[in-house]
């Protein structure tokens, strides 16, 4: 009989994975493979191209009165300053409206001037009429109270005599009826001089007003042609003169002109366009299947078709993004001929001093952060 061989119980003790992660290398490299393609797919349509052109920052320059063209001053292709002379409208008939209007402005000033001085008169001759009642009332109150005083003197002495037998007593009766008509008079004057002081008092402030109204009138009716609020007719013919003068108000390059002398020239029709001079906007166009997917502040570079470069960068920064989804232009669209939705992306440059063809197309490639960092492609913060 075999005897059994003996039992050994031996215990395997198995590592935790991550006490050795080079054996689990393969699911690493998958899942790491899993999370570049996952930021590929989520992220990687925000690294984009798009089609945009060079904003034209014009000025058009017009009549508001129709005319005859009279000289230029200009050129195309001439660069221009704010308030440089562009071209000459003739003038005759303006010229002539503001003689008629001067003549007539002239008129009316001898006109008001002539109601004016009648005025002035009338009140200063009331006010003189007041014044000599005045003063004749107050000489004849004087003049009385003179008389009364020598009449009683004179009737003091004539007393006397009378006492005496001298004079007969009818004599010195008629003094004393004249001593008291002059006392009843004198009695009366005051008053009467105060009713007269206030006549006097109530014209000078008739004349007073009456003078302020005038000054007034002639305001209104003759406004001063320095008030700009109210210039008047000769005013505002006159500045319609001065839109005679067609004039640059920013400054620009001359890129159309559309008149020569003798050409006669109706309201609002461009006369000549300016290409302005400044900052240089880029109006890009985000296709609809990306709408939303740019923001203000994002860096991209620019690749003009016309402007040569010798090997410079251009960088620009999304500065304001369109709320809407709007039809693109064909001439823009991804598909030639073919117009598309999309949103409107306006850039601005990061280097001012770079200066690009005013309508010029080009091509606008916006990176993302997260993208750039991965593969190194580095970009300045918003």
């Amino acid at each position: 009989m075999s005897t059994p061989p003996p039992t050994s119980h031996v215990t395997t003790y198995h590592r935790a994975w991550w006490k050795s992660p080079l054996r689990y290398w393969p699911l690493f490299i998958w899942a790491l493979v899993l999370l570049l393609a996952s930021l590929l797919y989520f992220n990687g349509g925000k690294y984009r191209l798009l089609v945009g052109m060079v904003e034209r920052s014009t000025e058009t320059i017009a009549s508001t009165e129709t005319a005859r063209v009279v000289r230029l001053h200009v050129r195309e292709g001439d660069r221009v300053k704010a308030g440089d002379l562009i071209a000459e409208l003739d003038t005759g008939l303006i010229d002539l409206e503001i003689a008629m209007a001067s003549e007539e402005l002239q008129n009316n000033l001898r006109a008001f001037a002539l109601e004016e001085l009648s005025l002035e008169r009338q009140f200063a001759a009331a006010v003189q009429d007041l014044q000599n009642r005045l003063f004749e009332i107050q000489s004849l109150q004087k003049a009385e109270q003179a008389e009364a005083n020598s009449l009683e003197i004179e009737l003091g002495r004539m007393e006397k005599l009378r006492d005496q037998g001298l004079i007969d007593h009818a004599l010195l009766y008629a003094k004393r009826i004249r001593l008291a008509q002059l006392k009843s008079t004198l009695a009366d004057a005051p008053e009467r001089i105060a009713t007269l002081t206030k006549k006097h008092e109530e014209a000078l402030a008739r004349e007073n007003e009456m003078r302020e109204r005038l000054a007034s009138s002639r305001a209104a009716f003759l406004p001063p042609e320095t008030d700009p609020d109210n210039p008047g007719t000769l005013g505002l013919l006159k500045k319609r003169r001065e839109e005679y003068s067609l004039r640059a108000r920013e400054d620009g390059v001359v890129v159309d002109l559309n008149i020569r002398p003798g050409d006669v020239i109706q309201p609002a029709t461009p006369a000549a366009t300016l290409s302005l001079s400044g900052p240089q906007r880029i109006i890009g166009f985000l296709p609809e299947s990306n709408a939303n997917t740019i923001k203000v502040g994002q860096i991209a570079d620019l690749r003009p078709s016309v402007t040569k470069l010798n090997g410079q960068k251009i960088l620009v920064r999304v500065s304001a993004v369109s709320p809407g989804v709007y039809s693109l232009p064909g001439r823009v669209s991804p598909i030639p001929g073919q117009s598309v939705r999309g949103q409107r992306v306006v850039f601005e440059l990061e280097n001012s001093d770079v200066r690009l063809l005013p309508g010029e197309s080009v091509a606008i490639e916006i990176h993302n952060t997260l993208i750039s960092s991965l593969f190194g492609r580095g970009e300045s913060s918003p």
